[in-house]
């Protein structure tokens, strides 16, 4: 739903760090829609920050795959498809899951701690943002993911695994709702901690990988191109009435 885009409190100098993630959070809300172009001019005026400071924000997002550029040509909101949704799954799916399997290996009770105390949190959002939709425990749910991958000892894998659950978040946006409720949400989540807490590795990874696999496959299912088309014109559409005015 078209929105103004995250305030910036001017007060106080403002970090590439902190541009990073208030442009990275109204990419994934989509106040850009995909395939915007991303003027310097606007965006220097909104956030309050000088053009070096933009331009390295939008390299780190074009890094983590919400953003694109072309050469000599500035910087877009990633394009979405039905064939990079695809892509994205397989390749979150089989990731999140060697990362999981090495969490077996490296963690112990700190991990499972950390795991169940994400998990308690998650539920906590969960049961605030009932009849609010699934974006009031978003935070909490990226929060989890990252619990549960976090013994894994790689830091390269744990920032792979956060940038493609950026992209996913972003379908989620669009096609919120073909997502499981936030109650159907901490459920699926349950069984993967359940097997956590058990040390049952096949389990875990199992279920990990099919958590991420269902979202998708069920707004494959559900959707055609012509939805899709149909759907990010109307977001084109209703971001421009909202600049507009």
């Amino acid at each position: 739903m078209p929105r103004q885009p995250a305030k910036v409190h001017h007060a106080a100098p403002t970090k590439a760090a902190n541009v990073t993630g208030l442009l990275r959070e109204d990419i994934i809300a989509c106040y850009f829609p995909p395939g915007t172009k991303l003027s310097f001019e606007k965006l220097m005026h909104h956030y309050g920050v000088s053009i070096s400071t933009l331009r390295e924000s939008l390299a780190s997002l074009a890094v983590e795959g919400l953003v694109s550029t072309h050469l000599r040509r500035g910087f877009w909101a990633s394009e979405v498809s039905r064939d990079d949704l695809f892509d994205l799954t397989l390749v979150r799916a089989t990731i999140e899951s060697k990362a999981l399997r090495l969490c077996f290996e490296r963690g112990g009770d700190e991990w499972e701690g950390k795991v169940l105390h994400a998990h308690h949190v998650f539920r906590k959002a969960v049961d605030r943002a009932e009849g609010g939709g699934m974006f009031g425990s978003q935070k909490q749910h990226l929060e989890l993911h990252e619990a549960i991958l976090s013994a894994c000892g790689s830091d390269r894998l744990l920032e792979l695994t956060q940038h493609l659950l950026f992209q996913t978040n972003r379908y989620r946006h669009i096609f919120h709702e073909y997502m499981a409720s936030p109650q159907e949400h901490w459920a699926t989540h349950l069984s993967i901690v359940e097997a956590i807490v058990a040390r049952d590795v096949e389990t875990a990874c199992q279920q990990l990988a099919r958590h991420i696999e269902e979202s998708a496959e069920y707004l494959l299912d559900k959707t055609d191109e012509a939805e899709w088309e149909r759907r990010l014109a109307a977001m084109h559409e209703a971001q421009a009435a909202v600049v507009s005015n």
